[in-house]
Order: C-alpha cells, then structure tokens, then sequence
C-alpha cells in the first residue's frame, strides 16, 4: 500500500484475495476516488463508486463497498476537497 516514498498505492486485488471492502484501508480508499477523479475529471458518485470499485478488482459493486466508499466520498465533501457541481457531477473545487 505504501511505497517507499510514503506515497499511497492503490493495490488491485490478486484472485486469490476475497473482494472484500472490509480488508481495504480508509487511506486506499481515499487514494483511489481521488485517482478516478483525476483520471476522469468530473464523474457522478455513482460511477466513482463503480470505479473505485473496479481499481481494486471487484467485479461488482456491492452494497458494503457502496457505502464505504460513498462514506469516505462524504468525508471529502465536507471537508471542501471535493465539491458536487450543479449537475451532480463531483470533481475538485475550481482555484479561481
């Protein structure tokens, strides 16, 4: 998860580890939605979910992995790193 320059990685899961959201830090997590806003600029919640979901090899999102992401998606919107656009979309807040 960690790489020798402390830097968070997002780690996909080999198949002989069970898709278990429960065995993914927090940190991984938060790693990995600002990974797919990054890469996909804006995005609905519901795909950011699907994609974050997808990064660490699940093959489907189920109802655990929804709410621990959406969790952590939460967290950086209260905290104003990411922001809901008019549209629903979340993306990072614009430095104007």
């Amino acid at each position: 998860m960690y790489s020798r320059t402390g830097e968070i990685r997002v780690r996909r899961r080999g198949e002989n580890i069970p898709a278990r959201i429960e065995l993914i830090s927090d940190e991984e997590i938060k790693r990995a939605v600002l990974l797919v806003i990054e890469t996909q600029y804006a995005t609905y919640p519901e795909e950011l979910v699907t994609q974050v979901a997808r990064l660490f090899g699940f093959k489907s999102t189920r109802q655990a992995t929804r709410d621990r992401v959406n969790h952590i998606l939460r967290d950086y919107l209260e905290r104003g790193e990411l922001v809901a656009m008019p549209n629903g979309m979340i993306n990072f807040p614009r430095l104007d």
